[in-house]
């Protein structure tokens, strides 16, 4: 029974010294890590066996209330996208209400008493012979040729092309228009003709003596009988003196930013049709040699209607 135990000593002292010593030798040398490695991968199905029970029950723990979770986030990300966009909106509502305030306001002040709102549906300003914009009323809307356009800097253009449910406008800037305006600080009249560049005007055929400066300020003259008078048009923007030329070169910034602006107004004044007056005290007073108008007081005379090709 002793020598049982003796044995058993010296089994479990020399198992003591190889563990110690097979310690030390890892722990100063490198002879063991390939072991280690091929013991740890072969280590490695045991392991995942002996933890998939608790990860299978962490992962049924988690996934319901998760699933649930990441349902609600999903469902509150788009409604925070469509409120982001309905604000968006909004925001732009907002804007364009302010601008709408402002055009009619401007209108007002300038005792516009008739005038229509319309909407830029295309801009055309690319080139010096399509310095146009359209816009979406038409002949239904009762638009007429030559009607001015305006917005609530000043003066845009004019219709030129009319169709059922759109207006095709000439722009000031076009090189074909040519605005008649004056200078608001002494009446200088002059005309300001379309470079195709949105945003210059020139003014020819002003001499070296014209009253005019840099700066000033250019409204319409009425003339034409397009364009209301005293409606802004530009402003001076440069003035060469170049030698040997008649006329100054005179160049003008538009104030209307066509470039810009969305909704336009429709003057309600189209082009005015020229009519003969005569005034209720003048008699015609005819002879062989002339005819001359004195006033007489007495009724006026009824001229009679011009002779068209259809009565002929």
């Amino acid at each position: 029974m002793s020598s049982h135990i003796f044995t058993l000593l010296y089994r479990f002292v020399f198992v003591a010294i190889l563990t110690i010593a097979l310690i030390i030798l890892d722990h100063r040398t490198r002879y063991f890590d390939w072991t280690r490695s091929v013991l740890s991968n072969v280590n490695t199905p045991f392991n995942g066996m002996l933890t998939a029970p608790v990860r299978m029950g962490t992962f049924f723990q988690d996934y319901w209330p998760n699933q649930k979770l990441r349902q609600r986030v999903e469902v509150l990300e788009v409604e925070n996208q469509w409120l982001l966009a309905k604000v968006q909106k909004y925001d732009a509502l907002e804007v364009e209400k302010n601008r709408l305030l402002v055009l009619f306001s401007a209108s007002q002040a300038r005792g516009v008493a008739n005038f229509k709102l319309a909407r830029i549906i295309r801009t055309d300003l690319q080139g010096p012979y399509d310095q146009r914009i359209v816009i979406d009323h038409g002949s239904r809307d009762d638009v007429k040729l030559s009607q001015p356009v305006i917005d609530v800097n000043g003066i845009i253009g004019q219709i030129s092309k009319i169709a059922y449910n759109h207006s095709v406008v000439t722009v000031l800037t076009d090189a074909s228009h040519a605005t008649p305006v004056e200078v608001l600080r002494n009446g200088l009249r002059a005309i300001a003709r379309g470079t195709g560049e949105s945003r210059v005007l020139q003014i020819p055929f002003l001499s070296f003596q014209a009253d005019i400066e840099e700066g000033d300020v250019l409204v319409t003259s009425g003339l034409g009988e397009v364009y209301p008078a005293r409606y802004p048009v530009a402003e001076i923007s440069s003035i060469q003196r170049i030698a040997g030329e008649p006329f100054l070169t005179i160049e003008a910034r538009p104030y209307a930013e066509i470039d810009k602006i969305k909704n336009i107004l429709l003057l309600d004044q189209p082009l005015l049709e020229r009519r003969e007056t005569v005034p209720d005290d003048l008699e015609i007073i005819e002879s062989s040699e002339d005819k001359e108008a004195v006033p007489t007081g007495e009724a006026p005379i009824q001229i009679a209607p011009q002779v068209t090709s259809e009565s002929q």
